[in-house]
């Protein structure tokens, strides 16, 4: 009926804060506005499941930003199934409960945000989620004195901790050592000894973004991007000695780009 149409629009559009908009045409709304109105469309018709393909891509920065908070109220409210295609990283992160990374139409890896950081399975998952992207440097696993290291070129690395029991059967292995951004620090002060390893930065480009700079830089013949805490005075990094926390060093095969799991 008429009054039910009504009613469901009105709560609609109470719910996505376009009620005071009801009697503008389409070309008086801007593009939140119009994002707005076209969820309402399918919100009328009480769906189990919405699709959303890229609802986001044609909007501006802030107003995407704004939009990912709306749609997950949204979501918390209506408490419907939402599968939501992306390309944006951020939004996958920001916004799922669960992630399915997909290449090429098939699909690398399901889980929990925290898991595709946390425990990506392959190059590409570790390479996709996270911003800055992780760093990915070739090397080898040697024996070097009573331990394994990781040596690359113009780097070593030692190998972290949880691989130790099963080190004698990755000798010589090639893989590729993970380096999140993230986990590069200017200085050990107040940090565990031992958990770090030092490493040579040579840095290109310093930007400075406010809590943290980025730094383009390379470690021996591999480019790298590292996060840093900026100091104090806010001056720009330069090339020199940084540190690395060795435990958050990924493995994985140089061959099938697969990730080596730790022993335990």
């Amino acid at each position: 009926s008429e009054k039910d149409i009504d009613s469901k629009i009105q709560e609609t559009a109470r719910i996505l804060k376009i009620d005071k908009l009801l009697d503008r045409r389409p070309k008086a709304l801007s593009g939140g506005q119009r994002q707005r109105v076209a969820l309402g469309r399918a919100m009328v018709r009480d769906p189990k499941v919405f699709l959303f393909d890229e609802p986001l891509s044609n909007l501006d920065a802030k107003l995407r930003a704004q939009m990912r908070t709306e749609l997950k109220l949204l979501h918390q409210q209506l408490k419907r199934t939402m599968i939501y295609v992306t390309h944006d990283q951020i939004e996958a992160m920001t916004m799922a409960d669960r992630i399915v990374v997909m290449d090429k139409g098939e699909i690398q890896q399901v889980g929990t945000p925290y898991d595709v950081y946390g425990y990506p399975v392959n190059t590409f998952v570790a390479g996709f989620i996270g911003s800055p992207a992780m760093n990915m440097l070739d090397g080898m696993i040697v024996k070097n004195g009573s331990g394994y290291i990781i040596e690359g070129d113009g780097y070593k690395l030692p190998v972290p901790g949880a691989f130790d029991p099963a080190l004698h059967a990755l000798d010589h292995r090639d893989v590729i050592a993970g380096m999140r951004p993230e986990h590069f620090s200017a200085d050990q002060s107040g940090k565990e000894t031992g958990k770090f390893a030092s490493v040579q930065l040579e840095v290109a480009v310093s930007e400075y973004i406010g809590a943290n700079q980025f730094l383009a830089a390379r470690i021996g013949g591999s480019k790298v991007t590292a996060s840093i805490e900026s100091g104090a005075e806010h001056g720009l990094m330069e090339s020199g000695t940084y540190f690395f926390e060795t435990e958050r060093l990924y493995l994985f095969d140089k061959k099938t780009g697969e990730t080596l799991k730790p022993a335990n």
